[in-house]
């Protein structure tokens, strides 16, 4: 990844859009903002429902926010989207879509304008915008030309219609379907699989520390922050693949348990980690190797 040049400002930073949230996951979008803004992102701007980013405005200074029309408190409306059409377009190089989410009447249809009216715009989607997309038909149309989704194992299920396979054939589907709906797959789990389709790397140091509600919301941050991931997806200046692989190996190796370190890729990060403590995360392997999982998910 490119260095940041000694003047760097926010803009060349990047600005971060992360749409979601609701009454009853506030908190989805404010883990995943702060995780942004430690990843270096430049700015953070949160897009939710009024009411909801009445109620956590104020928790961290370090974050911008947009309050989008309600349906009903706490559930955006569906017309809000077109509130998003000129924010999206104004100097923003990446948006999240889903965390926090929920479902309520309107939201899957909210979801589908949003990527729409995004076609050009860097994309990640996650938690509940994996959701709204396996209940739309024809979802994959929808898909801007550069897309991470990044589900777990039920969200991947919902998405392909099928029931996600163990051991090594988990890495045959992530495949599979990466090259299917276009876009570069994170399947997470304990095994965590990153592909396009073409590329494939494995994260198989299962770390039980993330097994708590809410890791996926800064990992998925991690992950589209334009200096993380997304700067190869923006400028070309990284594969596509790489640094989303530096992404989970920073959640691993970043938190008490992790000892893991993703084969494939040197994931030597600048700067402090979403954690806060800056820890220096191990070499990977020079010779890319690919290898099934060794436990099952």
């Amino acid at each position: 990844m490119k260095p940041l040049p000694k003047d760097a400002g926010k803009e060349t930073r990047g600005r971060v859009l992360i749409v979601g949230g609701s009454l009853r996951y506030p908190g989805a979008i404010l883990l995943a903002s702060r995780a942004a803004l430690r990843c270096g992102a430049g700015v953070v701007t949160v897009a939710a429902a009024r009411s909801v980013t009445e109620a956590i405005a104020g928790e961290d200074p370090n974050v911008t926010f947009f309050p989008l029309a309600e349906a009903q408190p706490g559930v955006v409306a569906t017309g809000a989207a077109a509130q998003l059409s000129t924010l999206a377009g104004e100097k923003t190089r990446v948006m999240l879509l889903g965390p926090g989410l929920a479902h309520g009447p309107g939201t899957d249809d909210f979801v589908a304008a949003v990527l729409r009216n995004a076609r050009a715009l860097a994309t990640v989607i996650d938690a509940d915008g994996l959701n709204a997309l396996a209940r739309t038909e024809d979802w994959r149309a929808l898909l801007p030309a550069k897309t991470i989704l990044t589900p777990h194992d039920g969200e991947a299920a919902r998405l392909a219609g099928r029931v996600v396979p163990a051991g090594a054939a988990r890495v045959v589907f992530a495949e599979r379907h990466a090259r299917d709906w276009a876009a570069v797959v994170a399947l997470k789990g304990p095994v965590t699989v990153v592909t396009d389709g073409k590329k494939t790397y494995l994260h198989d140091h299962p770390n039980p520390t993330l097994g708590v509600g809410g890791t996926c919301n800064p990992l998925t941050a991690n992950s589209l922050h334009t200096r993380v991931v997304l700067v190869s997806l923006a400028d070309g200046s990284v594969k596509p693949i790489s640094p989303s692989i530096t992404m989970r190996t920073w959640n691993s190796a970043l938190t008490p348990a992790g000892r893991g370190r993703v084969r494939g890729v040197d994931p030597r990060p600048s700067g402090r980690s979403p954690g806060g403590r800056g820890r220096r995360v191990g070499r990977a392997r020079d010779r890319h190797r690919r290898r099934a999982p060794t436990c099952a998910p």
